[in-house]
């Protein structure tokens, strides 16, 4: 039978007294009942309407144990447990708790969908939301998974270049705002990963056009604060030694290629 809404506030006010332990233990409960094939759906929306507030006050451990459990799922092909399991962590606002090679697989499918949209027509309208919801398939930490990373990076940089295009460049304003943030926990293994892609022709064609170039600059001007590794910022100041519109041919700067010669190796 459903618990009316009316019942939960004065129903979870209860789990404030209740210690890590006890916390964890029905959160583990209330996870094994959803996930049943067999429970009924009033039973799953009692759970449904109960959880965020367990999952709020458990801890870190017993949350990551609950994502171990979704990949355990999908390992043993147990398909019917798997979508109810991704129910309830959606249910709860976490998915970012499972595991990094899961992660990393829906990190990369929504960032070829925010690739597509950036590419298709009104993008000003179709992108944000995409950029927006990135972030749901960063674990906690916001540690990029490493198989997504050199995907991760080159989306971001690009989608907040731009294109050249136009009198915003290609740019979503409402989306930049989202890439901005993430560009801002880029570290020197990202800068890295951006300076190596200048090798990339279909990562650098739009540099070609003013706009986008300027842009490029301006990413490149900001990593600079963000590394002390000479070869890093060698690499760095030689693609801001180029006049417009050489970005796109960066490697054929002799001081530019010699200085990705000595990057230091993906990690």
């Amino acid at each position: 039978m459903a618990i009316p809404d009316e019942d939960f506030p004065v129903i979870c006010a209860d789990f404030d007294h209740f210690s890590t332990a006890r916390i964890d233990d029905l959160l583990w409960t209330l996870f094994g009942i959803y996930v049943d094939p067999s429970q009924k759906a009033d039973c799953r929306t009692n759970i449904g309407n109960l959880a965020p507030y367990v999952w709020s006050l458990a801890s870190e451990d017993q949350r990551y144990q609950v994502g171990a459990r979704h990949e355990h799922f999908i390992k043993q092909a147990d398909q019917q447990r798997k979508i109810f399991a991704d129910e309830f962590l959606v249910k709860v606002n976490g998915q970012q708790y499972r595991a990094e090679d899961v992660l990393a697989g829906d990190l990369l499918d929504k960032l070829r969908s925010l690739m597509a949209a950036h590419n298709g027509t009104n993008n000003f309208y179709n992108e944000w939301p995409h950029a927006q919801g990135l972030e749901s398939a960063l674990p906690p930490s916001g540690i990029v998974p490493n198989a997504a990373r050199l995907e991760w990076v080159k989306t971001i940089a690009r989608c907040h270049i731009g294109n050249g295009f136009g009198s915003r460049g290609g740019v979503d304003t409402s989306a930049d705002v989202h890439y901005q943030r993430y560009i801002g926990d880029f570290g020197e293994r990202e800068i890295v990963l951006f300076l190596r892609l200048f090798e990339d022709p279909a990562f650098t064609v739009d540099f070609l056009r003013p706009m986008a170039d300027a842009r490029a600059r301006n990413l490149i001007t900001q990593f600079k604060g963000k590394t002390k590794n000479v070869y890093v910022l060698g690499a760095l100041n030689a693609l801001l030694g180029q006049p417009v519109g050489v970005l796109a041919k960066a490697t054929v700067v002799t001081k530019f290629r010699q200085a990705v010669a000595n990057l230091p190796k993906p990690v």
